[in-house]
């Protein structure tokens, strides 16, 4: 038997990995609260991991360098833009969409629509004809992007990275999504306060905070 562990490709043989054979067999319900190994489907015993040469108790992880830290800064920051401008993203379509008339109507909507993910609230967005085309679409280049971010931003550069291969080139993307999700977040913004506006909504103290929040320091 043979386990992988993430990132580092780590094997453990199997004189690490004592399994089934030498242990009784537990019933389910108590493999599901603990470790437990399965064979052919069925629970066969806790799996024992013995220390050997490969992992000891003296191992741990390399100390991120300064680089490092800052790759994962930068990744950070560009999670909480997203983050913001899908929060803006779902308070926009229930606004839009259903027009509540109370605090707590829009509260029960938001608690379904700030579940969509990124691109659930988008494909819902064009089926509603929520927004003009240039902003789904820069929205819909903003998905993919985001997804790398999330899912592939630094497992897939570790390589390259490790070697000292266009780290550079990664940072500055990361930096650029970061940079485009808050324009979106401004554009979604500014199509809500329009649309408020034509709802006979005044929207002076709202633009005025905006104003103070984006352009004084």
């Amino acid at each position: 038997m043979k386990l992988i562990a993430s990132p580092y490709s780590m094997t453990l043989l199997d004189r690490h990995v004592v399994c089934g054979a030498s242990f009784a067999p537990v019933p389910f319900e108590r493999a599901r609260s603990s470790s437990a190994c399965y064979l052919g489907g069925k629970v066969t015993g806790p799996i024992r991991i013995h220390r050997g040469p490969i992992v000891g108790n003296k191992y741990r992880l390399k100390p991120a360098s300064q680089q490092e830290v800052s790759l994962y800064l930068f990744v950070g920051e560009s999670v909480c833009a997203i983050q913001h401008l899908e929060d803006a993203l779902s308070y926009s379509i229930v606004l839009k969409m259903f027009k509540p008339k109370t605090k707590s109507e829009a509260g029960k909507l938001l608690e379904k629509y700030q579940s969509y993910t990124l691109g659930q609230a988008i494909k819902f967005s064009k089926k509603e004809n929520l927004y003009f085309e240039p902003l789904l679409k820069v929205l819909k280049e903003l998905l993919a992007d985001r997804n790398w971010l999330i899912h592939k931003s630094i497992s897939h550069s570790r390589d390259k990275w490790d070697l000292n291969i266009g780290r550079e080139k990664l940072i500055q993307r990361i930096k650029d999504i970061t940079k485009r999700a808050l324009e979106i977040l401004q554009l979604i913004e500014e199509d809500l306060i329009l649309f408020s506006e034509a709802n006979g909504i005044d929207m002076s103290r709202v633009k005025a905070g905006i104003r103070k929040n984006y352009f004084e320091h």
